[in-house]
């Protein structure tokens, strides 16, 4: 098994990605940032009515709304 910062970057790049962010500078940044990492990344806004499914990592931004909303 390889170190554990080796291997977690290993994982994620075989990984599903999901970025759910608005398409903003941040929500930009964190997607192309993955993609250069090598991950295959899909960004969504607003966010989907149920959970997606195929999708092993899920990156979601959570400001203010109650946890209701999300």
């Amino acid at each position: 098994m390889k170190p554990g910062p080796r291997r977690i970057l290993d994982e994620l790049r075989s990984s599903q990605v999901l970025v759910l962010h608005p398409n903003d500078e941040d929500g930009r940044l964190l997607t192309d940032h993955l993609r250069r990492l090598g991950c295959s990344v899909q960004a969504m806004w607003p966010l989907p009515r149920s959970s997606p499914s195929r999708y092993d990592v899920v990156f979601v931004q959570v400001d203010d709304r109650p946890g209701e909303a999300l």
